[in-house]
């Protein structure tokens, strides 16, 4: 049995980085649960928000719970991985840091054949620096300064006795010096499997890259390390790169007409709802495009101002509220059409579950309404069926004070939620987005 361990111990925010870890290797490392499971080692104060986090990923995950009050005693917990009650049904065990994604198949790196007498990291720096050990903590009449050392961020090892007193020896140095580096416990690490020779630094070379800028099939690991704590670096980092990823296999649309009809086309008899009516010009091709469906719009048809068009400047609808009742008397011979003047929220709550085949959301565009709207969706739609959506990505000036950049937020925090993936975009206007939504 193999596993996978990683830790969240100290700052909240990181549980952001451990949900793209985690949904990187359900969609990408073609886990197997019958020989590989997941160790997240928290608090018990973060246990009860991971758990709510990870709800909806389908995943073999297990907790070890410490409790735990500094940084430096965050970072050294992963030290801690043979104090764990269940360690001795693994054989070979796999540490990532949570600023890390998986590209690939993890069984490649699990089948292949290492030694039981060191761990296996990316080489990284030289012993000479402070981030690798230093004059600290070694004796340079002994050791050349020059001797490329290794990132702590991830390495692999078999569960041997040769680690666990590696790491026994690891936790003693660290209490006994008390001495808090920058980079915290990775110096620790490294001169302790230095003096040992318990490290192999070229291996992890064909499977593992440090911050990336291009896509590389033959990697496995991708790790984003930019310094203890910062946050803010690596969730940017790991987002983008993770929607680079993604859309390697993203189907592109001129037209969100073009895609919306792609897909329906895929359904007979289609039941389709489109959330944000508006002056009902997309409705209008829906109804032209439905392959035969049943076509809902739901909308309050009230007033609002739409900030940011071509030229920065405001447009304000005044007349929508006259749009209800013109859609009303347009659709009145059309059997296949029906309008509800409505908060779409309370719209969705109000009808059963697991009954429309596309939805497209085109409402309210601030991010708490835009995932709120998601949320609905997801119950409503079937097996199998598309959530669709307007201004993803957003190319009109000053577009700020309607908008407010909520969408792509919104959507981004929904896929990794609900375990799904944008499938497809269309690039007129503010760019449309297409998920197929699998439910487990």
């Amino acid at each position: 049995m193999n596993l996978i361990y990683m830790c969240v111990s100290y700052q909240e925010n990181y549980i952001n980085l451990l949900k793209l870890l985690i949904n990187s290797i359900n969609v990408k490392a073609n886990l197997n649960s019958e020989t590989t499971h997941i160790l997240i080692m928290t608090t018990p104060k973060f246990h009860e928000l991971i758990l709510k986090e990870l709800i909806n990923f389908n995943l073999p995950i297990k907790y070890y719970l410490l409790e735990l009050n500094t940084l430096m005693e965050a970072s050294c917990y992963k030290l801690k991985i043979f104090e764990y009650e269940n360690i001795d049904k693994y054989n070979k065990i796999l540490y990532l840091d949570t600023d890390v994604l998986i590209n690939s198949d993890i069984n490649i790196l699990f089948n292949k054949e290492i030694s039981d007498k060191k761990i296996y990291a990316l080489e990284e720096g030289n012993i000479g620096h402070d981030y690798w050990g230093g004059e600290n903590f070694f004796d340079f009449n002994t050791y050349n300064k020059n001797t490329i050392a290794f990132s702590a961020g991830v390495f692999l090892f078999i569960n041997s006795i040769y680690i666990k007193d590696l790491f026994k020896d690891t936790n003693k140095h660290i209490i006994n010096k008390k001495h808090i580096p920058s980079c915290l416990d990775q110096p620790y690490l490294v001169y302790n499997s230095v003096i040992q020779d318990k490290y192999d630094n070229q291996f992890m070379k064909d499977y593992l890259e440090n911050n990336p800028s291009e896509i590389n099939d033959k990697i496995i690991i991708y790790h984003f390390p930019g310094g203890p704590g910062c946050y803010s670096s690596k969730i940017d980092k790991m987002t983008k790169f993770w929607e680079k990823i993604n859309n390697i296999d993203l189907h592109i649309f001129e037209t969100r007409n073009e895609m919306f009809k792609y897909y329906c086309n895929n359904i007979s008899n289609p039941k389709i709802l489109e959330i944000g009516v508006f002056k009902g010009e997309f409705l209008d091709y829906i109804v032209k495009n439905c392959n035969n469906g049943f076509i809902e719009g739901v909308d309050l048809f009230e007033g609002t101002t739409c900030s940011g068009d071509v030229d920065g400047n405001n447009v304000e609808y005044h007349n929508i509220k006259n749009i209800y009742l013109e859609l009303l008397d347009k659709y009145k011979d059309t059997l296949n059409v029906k309008l509800y003047k409505s908060n779409s929220n309370d719209f969705l709550q109000n009808i059963d579950d697991n009954i429309y085949d596309i939805i497209y959301i085109d409402g309210d565009h601030s991010y708490e309404g835009v995932k709120q709207d998601l949320i609905n969706s997801y119950k409503k739609i079937k097996n199998n069926g598309y959530i669709m959506g307007h201004d993803y990505e957003m190319n009109m000036k000053k577009a700020k004070n309607f908008y407010d950049f909520g969408v792509k937020k919104a959507v981004d925090e929904f896929c990794i939620d609900y375990n799904l993936s944008i499938l497809a975009k269309a690039l007129d206007g503010c760019v449309s987005f297409c998920i197929k939504v699998i439910k487990n």
